[in-house]
């Protein structure tokens, strides 16, 4: 079975980082693993840290997209949305540092939250911060990645020590180099993430009926040209695009149960036909229904 990222409605990942005891979770896998070849579209209020071992990935955190190559790295900060995807036919190797910032600062009103954590976590035009090897500022935090990825995976006496104080010469560095965006003023642009997020629950709610354009701008409260700019400009597809690869992916595990007809799944999950829906499942895919019914596709 291919591993997906499991989202609520509001593509929030559910999923536990770590525990209360120590909230860091590091894992590792390559993008063949996954449905689609791609990390689906989710958010967390952990911060994250993705790095590439090996191949060449395409990360997209909010409007930003980054191609990733051997060594180089991405930051994405607290609440934003984020996707990962091939950027050439070889598979990608990569490892994920997830960790919940209250390690850096213990309790809210410490002096270490209040100056160097909040300005970056709480600010919304810092996405995220592409990290590369050739930038020599950027090494220190690409090497304390690697540390905090031995450490973890070694689990030797003081560990969980060792890896916070990696982390913490990672936030120091992540603060110089993000200065200059941390002391500017904030520019209020519109509740764009907010919008789009309105946008993906209603399809998640409504992606096994008719959905026309018209209802899903009614429900951001923008209009159809806006809603479209937005979607495409944000997630880089279309929204119809889009519902069309998420009934694929609701209608997957239906096809593995086996329990109905592929007429039933096709009605099921969104399609007008069978006809219709073997020929996007294809498309996306690379499989029938039929073949992924039956497994024969190994």
């Amino acid at each position: 079975m291919k591993h997906k990222v499991v989202i609520t409605k509001d593509l929030e990942e559910i999923k536990e980082h770590g525990n209360l005891s120590f909230p860091l979770e590091i894992a590792s896998s390559k993008l063949s693993l996954y449905e689609d070849a791609s990390i689906g579209c989710h958010w967390h209020k952990e911060i994250e840290f993705l790095y590439c071992l090996k191949g060449t990935m395409e990360y997209q955190v909010n409007e930003n997209t980054y191609v990733l190559h051997p060594k180089d790295a991405v930051f994405v900060n607290s609440n934003n949305l984020h996707a990962g995807r091939l950027a050439r036919a070889e598979d990608c190797t990569w490892f994920a540092v997830v960790f919940d910032p209250v390690l850096l600062y213990g309790h809210e009103n410490s002096s270490i939250y209040q100056k160097y954590v909040s300005p970056i976590v709480n600010k919304k035009k810092i996405s995220s911060l592409f990290l590369s090897r050739e930038n020599q500022e950027h090494r220190k935090i690409l090497d304390s990645l690697l540390s905090v990825h031995r450490l973890y995976e070694e689990k030797k006496e003081l560990y969980e020590m060792e890896i916070q104080n990696e982390l913490t010469a990672i936030w120091i560095s992540l603060y110089q180099n993000l200065k200059e965006e941390i002391t500017q003023t904030e520019i209020q642009d519109g509740p764009q993430i907010e919008r789009l997020k309105v946008i993906l629950q209603y399809i998640h709610d409504h992606y096994a009926a008719e959905i026309t354009l018209a209802d899903i701008a009614k429900a951001c409260g923008i209009s159809k040209g806006e809603c479209c700019k937005l979607f495409k400009g944000e997630l880089k597809q279309t929204i119809f695009e889009y519902i069309l690869r998420y009934r694929i992916e609701k209608s997957i595990p239906l096809l593995l149960k086996g329990e109905e007809t592929i007429t039933e799944i096709a009605y099921q999950t969104g399609f007008s036909s069978s006809s219709y829906y073997t020929q996007i499942c294809k498309r996306i895919t690379g499989k029938t229904p039929k073949q992924i019914k039956s497994r024969k596709y190994q």
